[in-house]
């Protein structure tokens, strides 16, 4: 009798362990995918936003609700850049490369959890030129969900892209990118 209660007490104690490691430790889904870019020109400032991001993997493992990143590559197809104006799309789309390259990607070679995040190495491909960059993403929860967000910028050069120009004038060299990705059970 001894021996019964002893295995149903430790099967009882090691299936609370189960259950509770299972409550902290869910599957986080990245529910919303953002990245805009932000180009001056003396004339104006131009705003433009990627309407398709993919981004792999799609969910990650939660440590007490923040997600437990170890790589991530991210990709945008460049038909899916949009700054509200067609002719400046097709302008920003060639000078990125198109038609040789369809797309701008990132893929992480480390990533260290922070304080308020992580500090994220890889390499972003544009225009078929590979740099390494690192950025910092910001993690905060907000109503059961995890915002992980940054900003970084590039510049032109260092990609081979020719600055487009309007009226005979080129934008800045500066590229400011921000993105923003939404995670929930």
């Amino acid at each position: 009798m001894r021996f019964f209660f002893r295995a149903s007490l430790t099967f009882g104690f090691l299936l609370l362990l189960f259950s509770l490691n299972s409550i902290s430790a869910q599957e986080l889904k990245v529910s919303e995918k953002i990245i805009t870019f932000v180009v001056d020109h003396p004339f104006e400032t131009v705003n433009a936003e990627c309407g398709k991001v993919v981004l792999e993997p799609s969910s990650f493992p939660s440590k007490d609700s923040y997600p437990k990143v170890s790589s991530i590559k991210i990709e945008i197809p460049f038909k899916y850049i949009s700054s509200g104006d067609q002719n400046r799309d097709s302008t920003i789309i060639e000078s990125l490369g198109y038609p040789t390259y369809k797309s701008v990607s990132f893929q992480s070679s480390k990533i260290v959890e922070a304080e308020g995040g992580w500090d994220v190495t890889g390499n972003l491909t544009i225009n078929g030129v590979t740099k390494q960059i690192q950025v910092f993403a910001s993690g905060t929860k907000d109503a059961g969900k995890v915002v992980v967000k940054g900003t970084f910028n590039v510049m032109m050069s260092d990609y081979n892209v020719v600055p487009p120009s309007l009226l005979f004038v080129k934008t800045r060299e500066k590229v400011v990118i921000n993105f923003q990705f939404t995670l929930q059970p």
